[in-house]
Formats: C-alpha cells, structure tokens, sequence
C-alpha cells in the first residue's frame, strides 16, 4: 500500500535574491476560489528502472494545512539528489518555489523555501550550463521566461536576467540538439487565453541567450491532449521523449508520452508512445501532470478533489 509521509519544515534564506521586472495585472477570484483550493495536488514518487506502467502504488507526498505540492524537478549532484517543488498556498492562492534532498534511504530532509514572488511561480526547470546551475521557472504571471543563477547550493538563486519579454509561455523545457538550445513553451491561441493547447518552439546559441529564433512550423502542436510541457525531454531505448500534458477533460487531467518522430529547423511530428491518466493512478485522484526522473527515482504529482470544488 502506498505510504503517505509529510515534510514540514521551512527554513528562509537571509538575503533575497534580485527580482525580476514586475509586470501587474489584477484577477478576480470568488469567495469559495479564496476560501477553498477545489483540489489538493500532492508529489508521487517511487523507485523505477525505465519507465513505470502506472502510477498506482507510487508514494504520495503531502504539504500541511491549505497547500498544495506539485512540479517536482528531481537533480542529481555528486552522489546526492535534491527535489525542486512548486509549493502553492491557497490563501491567497499563489505558488512559490522550495526545495528538499532526497536521502539514500528514500527519506526526505527539511523543506526550505527558495523562491517568492508577487506573482504565482511554477515548474522549476534546473539545469547546468558551463558548469553553473540555472534555474527557469514559470512566471506567465510576470509575462517574461526568467533566469536565475545559483549562487549556493541549492538554497540561493539570483535572478539573472529575462529571457523572453512581453510574451505569455508556460513550462520552458529545455533540449540540446545539433549544436543549438531549444526551447518548448506552451503558449495561449489569444492573448490571456488558455496556455495548455498550443506548444511552440524556440532556439538559440545558449539556453541564457535572449535572443531565441521561433519555430517556422509554430504552433508545432496544436492539441490539448498533448501541447502543454509536463517534465524534462529524455531518451528511451533510442527515442526521444517529451512529457506531456493531458488537458482535454481538465487541466491536469494526465499525462501523454510524446516519442518525437521528426525534428528539423523547418518540420516537427510527435506521436503518443504512454499515457497515464486517472485509472492508472491511486485511488481518489482526478489528475496528474508532472512526469520526471533523476537517481533511479521517478517524480511526478497527484491531484485529490477537496470539496467544494
């Protein structure tokens, strides 16, 4: 039987990082939206050898009280491997970025806050480029793709500089690929629109360039089932694959294993090798959206209805 287990302890940083140009907007929320989340997602993990069937008898790890954790982002460092988390607190609801180490024994250490903003953040995709750690979350909110750099690890990050302006993207995904970077973002078909229908392409010379070529062919997916990023690109017995995001029944509602067939600077096709959705989960959920892997241990989230949502 899954265990559940919970991780309580937050510790702060005692400087702030420099923040990133604020953009503001202002959304209405009702009075149930403010007083309940509708849905409390928490992380799944277990120890995997390839990619798992199911979901079913993973771990489930919860937040205390009104949160929610999700978008877990597992790295694997000399011989240790710390999990980045978005922690959203429904009160108001808002999501920040935190982190714990994932001891040898399956364990997990203290919780430690390590990125807040005015505006919501998510997806937090760490990654090293020239021997330095560079974390991109999403911050659509902000309408800019922001790069921080770790100045200590894990627990510092500085912001570095936009790399994309005015634009609304969702869940930057990286992949390096003949000698260019490239960037996946979900992106809405109309200003302030959905974000999770569309996927679009980017590259550039290095994945803190600011200046990144669009795709001819994009939108390169235009499909619900499969558009939105849903973890790290990664090899399988010789194929590429993308996590994707299942949106058709609702947001979150699973997620699709993309094997990419075809990628040039001018095509892109993609079709659907895994899909995990509700029934292949624990019991209770209602959807799931993160799919990723690092020290023979797979990452991923759950969300559980609360009422009254």
């Amino acid at each position: 039987m899954a265990g559940v287990f919970c991780v309580w302890l937050w510790c702060w940083g005692k400087r702030k990082p420099r923040q990133a140009p604020r953009v503001r907007h202002s959304h209405g929320m009702s009075f149930w939206k403010r007083l309940l989340p509708g849905k409390q997602w928490r992380l799944l993990t277990g120890k995997v050898s390839g990619i798992p069937d199911s979901f079913e008898g993973m771990t489930q790890a919860v937040g205390l009280g009104a949160c929610s954790w999700a978008d877990p982002f597992p790295v694997a460092r000399d011989g240790r491997c710390w999990v980045f988390i978005e922690e959203v607190i429904h009160h108001p609801k808002k999501g920040r970025l935190a982190v714990f180490e994932l001891n040898a024994d399956g364990s997990v250490g203290p919780m430690t806050v390590i990125l807040e903003r005015d505006y919501h953040l998510s997806y937090p995709n760490v990654f090293q480029h020239d021997r330095e750690w560079w974390l991109v979350p999403e911050s659509r909110a902000n309408r800019t793709v922001d790069l921080y750099r770790c100045v200590e690890w894990p627990h510092r990050w500085e912001y570095e500089k936009s790399l994309m302006r005015d634009i609304e993207v969702v869940d930057a995904t990286f992949w390096q690929r003949d000698g260019r970077w490239w960037l996946f973002g979900g992106t809405p078909a109309t200003p302030g629109g959905n974000a999770s229908g569309q996927l679009c392409l980017w590259s550039a010379d290095s994945p803190i360039s600011e200046d990144w070529t669009p795709h001819p062919a994009n939108p390169i997916v235009a499909d619900r089932a499969c558009a939105r990023p849903a973890g790290r690109i990664f090899e399988h017995k010789g194929m590429l694959i993308r996590p994707a995001q299942n949106c058709v029944k609702r947001y979150g509602y699973g997620v699709h294993l993309m094997a990419i067939e075809e990628w040039t600077d001018t095509t892109y096709r993609e079709r659907l090798f895994q899909a995990y959705t509700p029934p292949t989960m624990p019991p209770g959920a209602i959807a799931t959206h993160t799919f990723n892997q690092a020290a023979g241990y797979f990452w991923g989230d759950v969300a559980l209805r609360t009422w009254p949502g």
